[in-house]
């Protein structure tokens, strides 16, 4: 959009604040090209404290690349046009850029004194920030430099304004400084607290940035979704257009089918009705063969009965008599026995009857049965 309104102090905006974000993320050299880019456009639209702000960005892009000649010549000329300008927040800005190099390089006396020099201008700019940041850096130093007392006494400033001004990352590695100090000096019990303290600070830190994080994710979210509808609303519009012309054709169509689609309508409702009467003809189909096949099952069950009958009788009343008459004629055969074998033959013949009499008792159950089948038992029996 800056682009398109050729606005030149906007494009450097950008491109400053996207060489920040890709600083952040550490592709230096994206970074470094954003600069440089707003840089050009700074001087081009003769905005001196948009320059000088670029060129210190470009001094922390080289120290980040442990280019220190470099960006120690640029450090130096940001701050010389920030006194040009009596700016006192970027001459503290620059001076804390300038202790953090001559730090890296382990230059003490030049980077205590810009950290000092900071702290004095900051104080002038009010700006509490970079006090903690100097109070903390110059601790940190005193500390590697093993000045135990001093590193202390700014460690504690620093710790101390941090938590008056809710600063929580500078509190949190204040706090760790101090407790790598509390260490050098053999007291483990301060130094296990301000470790703890540093813990629980970066765990609130962690939580404080992953809400900011959802929050702005539903932000991002939130627009997506309105241009969406906004996109959505406008193809929505065309389809709408486009849906007259259709409609207006099938409007025709319809009205020249209409009758053709009436007739057919007609010739299916006959064909359902049809169906359904078919239906019915088959429903009752199945209900008279169900109730014939209960009266055949229940045909065959009876037989079934009376076949279980006659196989009771058999085995209960025949056995009887047909074993007397088979001892009777085992008795016939013995000669001692012949001056009674009147009464054997008597005997006999009572037996036979009664087996006679069983038999036609059989063959009347038998004869109760309508089945073919039952004629053939009874032949057989008898």
């Amino acid at each position: 959009m800056y682009e398109k309104d050729n606005n030149k102090a906007g494009q450097s905006d950008v491109w400053s604040t996207m060489a920040m974000v890709f600083t952040a993320r550490n592709e230096i050299d994206k970074a470094s090209g954003l600069s440089t880019r707003s840089l050009a456009a700074k001087r081009e639209i003769g905005d001196s404290l948009g320059v000088a702000r670029a060129i210190l960005a470009l001094a922390e892009i080289n120290m980040k690349q442990k280019s220190f000649d470099k960006a120690l010549t640029l450090a130096k000329d940001a701050l010389k046009r920030y006194r040009s300008l009596n700016n006192y927040w970027g001459i503290s800005h620059a001076m804390l850029t300038l202790g953090k190099m001559y730090h890296q390089l382990r230059n003490w006396p030049y980077a205590s004194g810009y950290y000092y020099e900071t702290i004095r201008t900051a104080s002038k700019a009010r700006d509490d920030i970079q006090i903690i940041a100097a109070n903390k850096n110059l601790g940190k130093l005193y500390l590697e430099a093993n000045r135990y007392d001093s590193a202390r006494k700014y460690l504690k400033s620093a710790l101390t304004l941090a938590r008056l001004k809710n600063s929580k990352t500078n509190a949190m590695e204040a706090s760790e400084y101090l407790a790598k100090y509390f260490s050098a000096v053999d007291n483990l019990d301060s130094s296990l607290y301000y470790t703890k303290e540093a813990g629980i600070l970066e765990r609130e830190i962690f939580d404080s940035q992953k809400s900011q994080q959802i929050a702005t994710m539903q932000m991002l979210y939130e627009f997506e979704k309105k241009e969406q509808m906004l996109s959505f609303k406008e193809a929505q519009i065309q389809r709408q257009y486009l849906a007259i012309i259709g409609v207006t054709t099938i409007l025709v169509l319809v009205t020249l089918f209409g009758y053709k689609l009436y007739n057919l309508n007609e010739n299916n409702k006959h064909a359902r009705n049809a169906l359904q009467l078919l239906n019915l003809e088959i429903n009752k189909l199945n209900e008279s063969l169900e109730e014939k096949v209960q009266e055949r099952t229940e045909e065959i069950r009876l037989q079934n009965q009376k076949l279980m009958e006659y196989a009771f009788f058999t085995a209960h009343e025949v056995r009887g008599p047909l074993a007397r008459i088979l001892g009777l004629v085992e008795l016939c055969k013995v000669k001692e026995l012949n001056h009674e074998r009147e009464e054997i033959i008597s005997r006999l013949q009572v037996s036979a009857t009664e087996l006679d009499d069983i038999i036609r008792e059989v063959n009347r159950k038998l004869e109760g049965r309508t089945h073919p089948v039952d004629k053939s038992v009874t032949d057989k029996i008898v």
